[in-house]
């Protein structure tokens, strides 16, 4: 009973703080958690899917140019266009390539300010369909392959260190694959000074 008549006697303050109480449950509960993310130049990466949610024969470069703003360098060459864009290291830059306006490739440059791993790859993609090497191969990079999901990466996975993120159009042919994309890569490990 005296529960009772202190809260007739401070309706007005029992209301409040039970109004305050009722608006940070629905902020702390209702409103989803917006992680932090790296950005550098508008640009964001982004573990599922594409840079920025771009993708190749998704994206065109209207929408490229709306996420990433103005390229650093321009390369044109017939129908295909190449641009850079500031990534988080200090000496490489993102590549996006287009054929008449249609992105259909994407290279994201990854750096140790990234949070992007080889397990992280394997998380979201699984085991790669297939394994090339390069000159990087010396050092235990490697480029792994998921044609059928139009993503690799260039990385060592000793060390869980990324380097690279490729996205390209989906195909079933690594062949064709290796011919537009991975021209500097083979099936076999190079002998020492590849």
């Amino acid at each position: 009973m005296a529960i009772i008549n202190f809260i007739k006697a401070h309706k007005i303050l029992f209301v409040f703080f039970s109004f305050i109480f009722l608006a940070a449950f629905v902020v702390y509960f209702a409103l989803p958690n917006q992680p932090k993310q790296n950005t550098v130049n508008n640009i964001t990466p982004n573990r599922t899917i594409g840079l920025n949610g771009l993708l190749p024969n998704k994206s065109s470069r209207d929408d490229v140019l709306k996420q990433l703003g103005q390229p650093l360098f321009e390369t044109r060459n017939g129908d295909t266009t190449t641009d850079q864009y500031k990534s988080t290291s200090p000496t490489r830059n993102h590549e996006v390539v287009y054929n008449k306006e249609q992105v259909v490739y994407i290279k994201q440059i990854v750096s140790t300010k990234d949070s992007l791993s080889v397990n992280d790859m394997t998380n979201l993609y699984g085991q790669p369909d297939n394994v090339l090497y390069g000159r990087e191969s010396d050092i235990g990079y490697n480029l792994y392959v998921y044609l059928a999901k139009g993503v690799a990466y260039l990385g060592n996975q000793t060390s869980g260190t990324l380097l690279e993120v490729w996205y390209f159009p989906t195909t079933n042919n690594l062949q064709t694959f290796m011919n537009q994309w991975a021209t500097g890569y083979s099936l076999t490990m190079p002998s020492s000074g590849f």
